[in-house]
């Protein structure tokens, strides 16, 4: 917390290799930072968060890990990973509204996109991973801008809950075919291989029907605002958590005989009108 709320407006440092956590948290005039020391493998946690207008940065490509929260609520309008960053923390770019590009050009090294990265990140329209990263996690991209295609590559290995919470303009996944844990179905919704619905494709109309060998994880119609009825094959025995969540447009579910757990959130399970 050494410069903590305080005024400094421009940060120079090129011999500092290590910071402490939230070093310049809530230094609301910060507009620049530059650190380039070739010792410097981390950004720790909330170092720059609510820094309002923080626009300019400079990174060493050292850098390993950006830790959590460590740009929340800042300015910064783009951001280029440093060649050897290999973790991008929890909510590290959490609510920065002015994000509109990340450019992965330059890193060969990405392994991990933490839970609700880029959540909030409205303006962030398109991003292209690299074939590195191995791990996306809850919610990482909730309610940004993503719109179009978005690419899995081959070597994605962990997808936390619905990464695209909110994301209504992405219209098509596409999973690499080499790619061993995840895949697509003929409407273009991500599953694991092992049948679990992650991520239901947001342009479906009218009803969707549920096959009995599928499970649906928490959050995956989030984005079906076209959805208006949901139906379960016979065979499904059970329904998890938050399935059916954020999804104002059904007005109707039918459950089947097989079914014998349920776990529809509470606001789902009174805005529905559920048949048996």
């Amino acid at each position: 917390y050494a410069f903590e709320n305080t005024g400094v407006k421009d940060v120079k440092l090129d011999n500092i290799s290590k910071f402490g956590s939230s070093v310049f948290d809530g230094c609301k005039d910060l507009e620049s930072f530059k650190a380039t020391s070739n010792d410097l493998t981390e950004i720790p946690n909330g170092m720059f968060a609510g820094c309002s207008k923080l626009t300019t940065l400079e990174l060493s490509d050292s850098l390993v890990e950006i830790g959590v929260n460590a740009f929340s609520e800042t300015a910064i309008v783009s951001f280029v990973l440093p060649k050897n960053l290999e973790k991008i923390g929890k909510s590290a770019f959490y609510n920065c509204t002015n994000l509109r590009g990340i450019d992965f050009t330059n890193n060969d090294s990405i392994v991990s996109v933490g839970e609700s990265a880029f959540e909030g990140c409205t303006l962030l329209s398109a991003i292209t991973l690299p074939d590195t990263l191995e791990e996306i996690g809850n919610y990482a991209f909730k309610n940004s801008g993503l719109t179009g295609t978005f690419n899995i590559g081959a070597n994605v290995k962990k997808i936390g809950n619905n990464p695209f919470v909110g994301c209504e303009g992405i219209t098509d996944i596409i999973v690499d075919s080499a790619n061993k844990y995840y895949m697509t179905d003929n409407q273009k919704s991500l599953y694991t291989v092992n049948k679990e619905l992650i991520s239901c494709n947001s342009t479906i109309v009218g009803e969707y029907v549920v096959p009995s060998d599928v499970t649906v994880l928490g959050y995956a119609f989030s984005n079906c605002k076209y959805i208006t009825k949901i139906s379960f094959a016979d065979g499904s025995t059970e329904i998890g958590s938050y399935a059916l969540a954020l999804m104002p447009s059904v007005v109707e579910v039918e459950l089947p005989e097989s079914l014998t757990k349920l776990f529809l959130s509470p606001k789902n399970s009174t805005s529905t009108s559920a048949s048996q």
